[in-house]
């Protein structure tokens, strides 16, 4: 039943929004899948990243989970979405991921939970997904700057890069 509901509440969504890429729709369905999971086995935030998400402004740091990896999640049983984000350098072997946000869910490895760095940088982002609304819109945005600036260039990774060295963390992430 919650799949249905996320099913016709995305299709909402993306039916009043024709800039939405099937691209965009299909990894916004996998992200939530993916959140849902990491909202049942994560842990919420310790009382320093509670303390940082008060910094941040993030309004509902309660809804937050953290789950502690070896890999980050990538949608590998999805052939062509898992084929189109690689194309697009959001994943693959070249590509070391070590951070991931899934709305209020994040994917870390033990190196970054250990950067206190790191982890405001992930969760500007969850911040980034409040700011806009929902995880459909941060999304399609998201995806817009990084095509269009790079990663590194894109203002919501520049956003959230500034956490990196205001927490005191390592400047950079591995992507």
């Amino acid at each position: 039943m919650k799949t249905l509901k996320r099913f016709l509440l995305l299709a909402l969504f993306f039916h009043g929004n024709p800039l939405a890429s099937d691209f965009e729709q299909n990894l916004t369905l996998w992200l939530h899948e993916v959140n849902d999971s990491i909202y049942e086995n994560g842990k919420p935030l310790t009382k320093e990243l509670q303390q940082v998400a008060a910094e941040l402004g993030i309004t509902r740091p309660d809804k937050i989970r953290i789950l502690i990896v070896d890999e980050i999640p990538t949608p590998m049983a999805l052939p062509k979405l898992y084929r189109e984000g690689k194309q697009r350098k959001l994943w693959g072997p070249d590509i070391k991921g070590n951070a991931q946000i899934f709305g209020y869910s994040i994917a870390v490895t033990q190196e970054v939970f250990d950067d206190m760095g790191k982890m405001a940088h992930e969760l500007m982002h969850v911040r980034q997904v409040e700011r806009f609304g929902s995880l459909e819109k941060f999304v399609v945005e998201y995806l817009r700057q990084i095509e269009h600036y790079g990663y590194f260039d894109a203002p919501l990774e520049v956003e959230a890069f500034q956490q990196n060295s205001r927490y005191g963390g390592s400047q950079v992430l591995e992507k």
